[in-house]
């Protein structure tokens, strides 16, 4: 792990809302799938999940923004990766709803 913990199920384990280790799993599936992992490299990141770590949003849509950026369209790339990140304006929360 990036962060030096030797077994990332144990720690996270430890947490006061654990996720569940199938949860982990897919974590960590999404990170190798998008590229962010390296066995080889010290830290297991490779480069590109070295920059996902600094940028507080889902790897997914940071993957999307650095590529729009090196591909020369990051303004398009940044209106899709709005839409991606906020919630839909058109669905109303079942709690939302009860108060109206």
């Amino acid at each position: 792990c990036a962060s030096g913990v030797p077994e990332v199920a144990s720690f996270l384990s430890r947490t006061p809302d654990p996720p569940t280790k199938l949860a982990i799993q897919f974590a960590e599936a999404c990170l190798r799938d998008i590229g962010a992992l390296d066995d080889a490299a010290p830290d297991h990141l490779s480069p590109l999940g070295r920059i996902l770590g600094a940028i507080p949003i889902h790897p997914r849509v940071g993957k999307m923004l650095v590529l729009g950026v090196l591909l020369g369209c990051h303004h398009e790339v940044l209106s899709v990766a709005g839409f991606l990140s906020a919630r839909n304006p058109l669905v109303i929360a079942p709690d939302a709803r009860r108060s109206q």
